[in-house]
């Protein structure tokens, strides 16, 4: 792949391809994840969706109320989470939020919904809302989809 702006170069370390060669994709924003594999259509769109985030945000106070920039290693770190995402797991929404995390949405209802941060230190906060029900934790991330985000967001959309 050629790159026109060398430091752009790391920001395809787990293969994804940077957001400025798919600016103006429509993405659907639950269209189902295909097997996590390097090649699949819908983690190479998740990874542009990130790229996006990261150009939005990689400045101090980019959300005009000093919010924290969005680290290499935030970005590196989220781009290994969505190759993570287990086959059948619906898409996420991405977004960043003030303490320079990516976070990832899903949610179908108001009061149901899963929110995972994935922050630059191997760790992932994440909170859950299911009617008045609520749940919340850290993980620890070593490039493995922990088995219960993957329980909590497939709660999301069960009825």
């Amino acid at each position: 792949m050629l790159l026109a702006d060398p430091s752009l170069e790391n920001f395809t370390s787990y293969g994804c391809t940077p957001a400025s060669v798919y600016r103006g994709v429509a993405v659907p924003a639950y269209a189902e994840v295909a097997a996590a594999s390097p090649c699949s259509g819908a983690i190479e769109q998740l990874c542009a969706e990130l790229g996006n985030v990261m150009l939005d945000c990689h400045q101090s106070g980019w959300d005009g109320y000093g919010a924290v920039a969005i680290s290499v290693e935030a970005y590196e770190l989220a781009q290994r989470f969505i190759r993570s995402l287990p086959a059948g797991i619906p898409r996420p929404l991405l977004s960043a939020d003030s303490g320079g995390c990516v976070t990832f949405e899903w949610q179908v209802a108001p009061r149901r919904l899963v929110l995972v941060s994935v922050r630059p230190d191997y760790r992932i906060d994440y909170a859950a809302l299911f009617g008045s029900a609520e749940n919340h934790g850290t993980e620890p991330f070593f490039d493995k989809f922990p088995v219960r985000l993957r329980d909590l967001v497939r709660g999301v959309y069960q009825a």
